[in-house]
């Protein structure tokens, strides 16, 4: 017997093959098609120029420092460091230190927890020599927490004056970060909190650093202390680490000891990225109000491959005051995402508060 369908049974039939023939990604619980899930739209990446317009150098060098800064803290941005960017070769080999430091810290902290203190102090000294090697400026918490380890790994392999003594060189570099109460026994955090506090007592120690040939970002043990020139008056006794960061130049670092007298005068090399940033800078300075200004900070921004860059120019106005202009620009088609005018003073003490709220208003418009 043949049996006769309506239509209106055939359109039914006809949707419920279709519901169970549904696609993979609804048997499979997937997320559907692309319209279902829209992407995320990506962080665009800054980078952050500031030129002195005259002989403002220093100021333009701390607006650079603080617009950096401030991108990490806005977080609006993804920070192209330019540092790093203007040194690709040096920035390689941070990265290759850093790995593998990190690396043989990872492998010193399971030797310890597995009761091999001996095969501990070894990584740790493998970690501290690639650590000690790498910019400080950013990685001197991490060779902080690799002494200590290795302390404690000389503690639990009973070499108590080995330990003592590395205690001794670590304390002036660092006065701040706590001993792991899960690395050391009560009796030694007090006692190292006595010596600490004993040392920040005699701390007053004076050293004065130069850079040439521009001015650069000092550091003292990792701790950012100012743009050159740098007068310090709060140190310790003993050695201390020095690290100098300036865009277009390789990061300079070395040993130093307060209270010898004079300054100190240091000479930055050049990296590879100088010569054609320091081109751009000038065509940029050249053009500063006109179209030029930019022209050359899109070719700047294909460069160091970034989708924005945050242009500063600053100029003196009179001795109490300077002139900055902050223009961020799109690095595709040149249009402003802002342009913020503003007088900042010309003060050591003003300066930072009044160009923080002045940089905030270019990162965030």
């Amino acid at each position: 017997m043949r049996y006769r369908h309506s239509s209106g049974f055939r359109a039914v039939a006809s949707v419920l093959v279709g519901l169970l023939a549904a696609p993979a990604w609804a048997a499979d619980g997937g997320p559907g098609p692309d319209f279902y899930a829209p992407t995320k739209p990506r962080t665009p990446r800054l980078a952050v120029v500031a030129l002195a317009l005259d002989d403002s150098s220093r100021a333009a060098a701390r607006l650079a420092y603080l617009g950096e800064k401030l991108a990490l803290e806005v977080g609006r941005q993804e920070l192209r460091d330019l540092a790093s960017a203007l040194d690709p070769e040096g920035h390689e080999t941070q990265r290759g230190l850093m790995t593998a430091a990190d690396e043989a810290i990872r492998k010193a902290r399971a030797a310890y927890d597995e009761l091999e203190p001996k095969r501990a102090k070894e990584l740790c000294d493998q970690a501290i020599a690639s650590y000690e090697k790498s910019d400080l400026s950013r990685s001197f918490g991490e060779l902080v927490r690799a002494r200590m380890l290795r302390i404690a790994s000389l503690i639990a392999n009973a070499e108590a004056g080995a330990a003592d003594r590395e205690v001794e060189r670590l304390l002036p570099l660092d006065l701040h970060t706590p001993f792991d109460p899960n690395l050391f026994a009560p009796d030694f955090v007090a006692q190292v909190k006595r010596r600490r506090a004993a040392l920040t007592s005699q701390s007053g120690l004076g050293l004065d650093i130069e850079v040439r040939p521009v001015p650069g970002r000092v550091y003292i043990d990792g701790r950012y202390r100012g743009i050159s020139s740098v007068e310090l008056r709060d140190l310790t006794a003993g050695d201390h680490v020095l690290t100098v960061v300036s865009p277009g130049y390789r990061v300079l670092q070395k040993t130093v000891r307060p209270g010898a007298g004079g300054t100190r005068v240091e000479t930055l090399q050049a990296a590879s990225g100088l010569e054609r940033f320091r081109d751009q800078v000038r065509r940029i300075k050249d053009d500063f109000r006109g179209k030029g200004r930019n022209r050359v900070a899109r070719e700047l921004a294909k460069d160091l491959g970034v989708d924005q860059v945050l242009v500063i120019g600053v100029q003196a106005k009179d001795k109490d005051q300077l002139s900055a202009l902050a223009v961020r620009i799109d690095a595709a088609d040149g249009h402003e995402y802002a342009y913020v005018e503003e007088p900042l003073p010309n003060d050591e003490q003003r300066f930072e508060p009044v160009a923080d709220s002045f940089l905030r208003k270019a990162l965030s418009t």
